[in-house]
């Protein structure tokens, strides 16, 4: 299945620049089939980004369902800024498959190592216990708060309280770090670090 669905995105040619600046026009008037055209081109680029996610626990067919959800996601929020859209869309992609391999990784042991079935010493636990590890961000962002967390949460600032909230999901929707940094108008980069100080006060407290 998968195969035949990357043989028919292989095919075609990439939107040049205007043609992606148009098309955004067009997305913001409303029009639901500029959508289409404007992700339909570049479905191979969510492949290619799925890809880099591979032996961490998520199959290349669920990484690329969901970057294509993000990918559309994207491109409703694309806006003609002189990025091309790739560019534009390539948080969105990383944070949803981020959010696949964090959620496959609620469901393993804690201190199973990761990738699944590898002999490192790298496992949930490590993410867990160090925030500033690279690790948590590139294989597991999303390490579930326990609920003694939760309730130390009254510690934190209320920007700190509004970023963990919202990237946890506590009594709202999850968002992703883009999203937040988005409604907040903060960098990506500075809302996780915010999210990790957060998490290390909250750690301190709930001791």
């Amino acid at each position: 299945m998968l195969e035949k669905y990357l043989s028919e995105i292989s095919g075609g040619e990439l939107l040049t620049d205007v043609q992606e600046q148009e098309l955004a026009m067009r997305i913001q008037d409303g029009d639901q089939e500029a959508v289409n055209l404007l992700v339909t081109p570049n479905l191979r680029y969510v492949v290619t980004m799925a890809k880099q996610y591979l032996r961490q626990g998520v199959d290349l067919d669920d990484l690329v369902s969901e970057g294509n959800v993000a990918l559309v996601r994207a491109a409703m929020r694309f806006r003609p800024i002189g990025k091309r859209f790739v560019s534009f869309a390539a948080p969105y992609l990383r944070d949803a498959m981020e959010a696949v391999i964090a959620r496959q990784a609620d469901n393993r042991s804690i201190d199973a190592p990761i990738p699944v079935n590898s002999k490192t010493s790298f496992s949930l636990l490590s993410v867990i216990e160090n925030t500033d590890s690279p690790h948590a961000d590139d294989n597991l962002q999303r390490a579930t708060l326990d609920d003694a967390l939760i309730g130390a949460i009254g510690v934190l600032n209320d920007r700190e309280q509004k970023v963990v909230r919202a990237f946890y999901g506590v009594e709202q929707p999850h968002k992703t770090l883009f999203e937040i940094a988005d409604e907040m108008g903060l960098k990506r980069e500075r809302v996780r670090q915010i999210r990790n100080t957060a998490l290390r006060k909250m750690r301190k407290a709930a001791r």
